[in-house]
């Protein structure tokens, strides 16, 4: 009884193995297939309706643009994000250089990251399959990576505090991003006028001109609200 318990899991192992290999990507005939990775080394999480894109491009004259050969594109689910790009050998013209690129842009068409360069396009196998490992840049104009931050707003004479509550300190937040939705919020949940609430936010620190006076000071750039919540103390 022992040997055939054996038996029947070394069979459904290579049924596994069988079937695991059978879900791997195969190129249609007379076609190649490119698999790849892309990554981005900030650690900031994709709005919702991000999108990635990847071409292979004819990049064999720096003086001209790049020509698509073919690509792909699909919503970010997660990082590392995977692809793969059916194309035709036969495009490619003999002696002429060809490389990968790869774009994310927010659901907007907002460029977020993108490759710097262009990655020489390997050759494909026997198996007419090749593999590539993108590393993705942050957009030029993008804002730094937000981190989330709890903490007591409050909102008065038309100027706005944050108080971080795990460090205590204290930041101006800057009219901009999402300033003027915290406010909002803030407006709604408060207990009463000069009363702080607890908010949960997306931001990073800048440098902004003073409120008051020259030169520049550190102050909170308000990326995304979260939420905002009646209590006025940092207490659970």
């Amino acid at each position: 009884m022992f040997v055939t318990a054996l038996r029947r899991r070394r069979s459904f192992a290579a049924l596994a193995l069988l079937l695991s290999a059978c879900t791997l990507p195969i190129p249609p005939a007379g076609q190649a297939l490119l698999t790849g990775t892309a990554t981005y080394r900030e650690r900031m999480a994709l709005p919702p309706g991000a999108q990635f894109e990847a071409t292979i491009e004819n990049v064999w004259r720096a003086d001209a643009s790049a020509v698509p050969v073919a690509g792909t594109r699909q919503p970010v689910t997660g990082v590392p994000i995977q692809f793969a790009i059916a194309y035709d050998p036969a495009l490619l013209r003999p002696g002429e250089r060809y490389g990968v690129r790869a774009r994310i842009r927010a659901g907007d068409g907002a460029m977020l990251f993108a490759t710097d360069r262009a990655y020489p396009l390997p050759l494909p196998g026997p198996d007419g399959q090749a593999h590539v490992d993108l590393l993705l840049r942050r957009a030029a104009g993008q804002p730094p990576a937000a981190r989330s931050l709890v903490g007591l707003y409050l909102y008065l004479a038309d100027a706005a505090v944050f108080t971080d509550c795990t460090s205590g300190t204290r930041w101006p937040v800057a009219a901009e991003g999402a300033a003027a939705a915290l406010e909002r919020a803030y407006l709604a949940a408060r207990r009463a006028p000069g009363v702080p609430a607890l908010a949960t936010v997306e931001a990073h620190v800048a440098e902004r001109p003073r409120i008051e006076g020259p030169g520049q000071q550190p102050m909170l750039i308000v990326q995304r609200v979260l939420s905002v919540q009646p209590q006025s103390s940092c207490a659970p």
